[in-house]
């Protein structure tokens, strides 16, 4: 019987023990990591990932709040008895396979993560990982001026992928149909001030010369805002209106990091476009 007893205070202890995480820069987009962090007795940083959200610090948006709540949090834990941030972890470009190379030298790591890829990579090295999920995400800068009816509403009709800082992206650009031309010379982008853009052309999820577009294929627009690093992909459809080719635009997604264009899981093709020239604005 004592030996039964063990078992089950050792499973117990198991069960209760709080878990040291390490965090990604996605899981901040979420208020339900916030949790998580405040539970967890450390919490870990590598540089990378630092760095990756020191440059959305000043976002109006809920990742930006977060994003400043950890700094702050980090920076009065002067002797780094919660909050520890490492600096030998480096060795790859891509901030993801760093987090798994310092769990892979600290089994007791938990990765906090709203990334679909580093969740898959997790459990290849048998790496336990937290996917945090609100029940609505909003991502729209945080105003007193916003009404909690225009919330609501936003909330009904949006995606997290899809819901926009409408207030604040109108003031920079008109979002309409117009914004892509098509006619016999080829396709032509509007251009906006203070932003790079590229495009790319799809049929069948696979990218074929600009030159050859056709009906029913997608454009994908890369619009990198420089100011405020951030990136917009927005896909129209080639549509036939009266003999004439038209772009109908049919969705728009946000890409703060490059775990955002990983997650809406495109075609490795089109995600190694995105993320070229997502690390080039940055360049």
């Amino acid at each position: 019987m004592k030996w039964i007893k063990k078992i089950h205070s050792f499973f117990t202890k198991e069960k209760n023990r709080e878990q040291v995480i390490i965090l990604d820069a996605s899981a901040l987009k979420t208020q339900k990591a916030m949790e998580f962090i405040e539970k967890a007795p450390k919490v870990i940083m590598i540089v990378g990932t630092i760095r990756e959200i020191d440059k959305h610090k000043k976002d109006k948006t809920l990742y930006g709040k977060n994003i400043r709540t950890i700094f702050k949090a980090s920076r009065e834990d002067v002797e780094g008895q919660k909050y520890l941030c490492v600096s030998d972890y480096k060795k790859y470009s891509y901030e993801d396979d760093n987090i798994i190379e310092y769990c892979r030298h600290h089994k007791n790591t938990t990765i906090l993560t709203c990334d679909n890829g580093l969740c898959s990579k997790a459990k290849a090295f048998n790496i336990p990982y937290i996917f945090p999920e609100d029940e609505q995400i909003n991502t729209e800068p945080i105003s007193s001026a916003t009404s909690v009816a225009q919330k609501q509403e936003k909330q009904q009709s949006h995606s997290y992928s899809e819901n926009q800082s409408q207030k604040e992206v109108k003031k920079e650009y008109k979002t309409n149909s117009e914004e892509v031309f098509i006619n016999s010379k080829g396709i032509y982008i509007t251009p906006i001030k203070g932003c790079y853009i590229n495009y790319v052309v799809t049929r069948e999820n696979s990218i074929v010369n600009t030159s050859d577009y056709k009906v029913g294929d997608n454009i994908y627009v890369l619009r990198y805002h420089n100011a405020k690093k951030w990136m917009e992909v927005i896909i129209y459809d080639i549509v036939d209106k009266s003999v004439k080719l038209k772009a109908e635009m049919i969705k728009k997604h946000e890409i703060w990091c490059l775990n955002d264009i990983y997650r809406l899981r495109f075609s490795q093709d089109l995600e190694d476009k995105m993320r070229n020239f997502f690390m080039k604005g940055f360049s």
